[in-house]
């Protein structure tokens, strides 16, 4: 699902750092994976974080949000199995708006 997001959005020629089409990751290698994800949020002015069975039990993805809370404008999207009440405490306290996605 999340491919399918970035390919809709760079389709629409908007520039997207998605992790699967970075070259320079080495999945090996956790500094490689840090160093390449702290690169592409950098160079980001919006995070999309899609809230789905499989991210929510990713261990990366409260350090992602961690790192990109200072550095961007979030922007969560979840799918119609998630509620609201169910997210983990983390992203109830950020700001995030959770239209879904069908």
């Amino acid at each position: 699902m999340a491919k399918a997001i970035a390919d809709y959005i760079l389709k629409a020629g908007i520039d997207v750092y998605f992790d699967e089409y970075d070259s320079s990751i080495d999945i090996n290698n956790p500094n490689s994976v840090v160093t390449a994800i702290q690169n592409g949020i950098r160079r980001s002015t919006h995070m999309l974080c899609l809230l789905a069975n499989n991210a929510m039990q990713s261990k990366w993805m409260p350090w992602e949000i961690g790192y990109g809370y200072d550095r961007t404008d979030l922007v969560a999207l979840t799918v119609k199995e998630i509620s609201e009440a169910t997210l983990p405490e983390y992203l109830q306290i950020i700001h995030c708006s959770l239209p879904y996605f069908r």
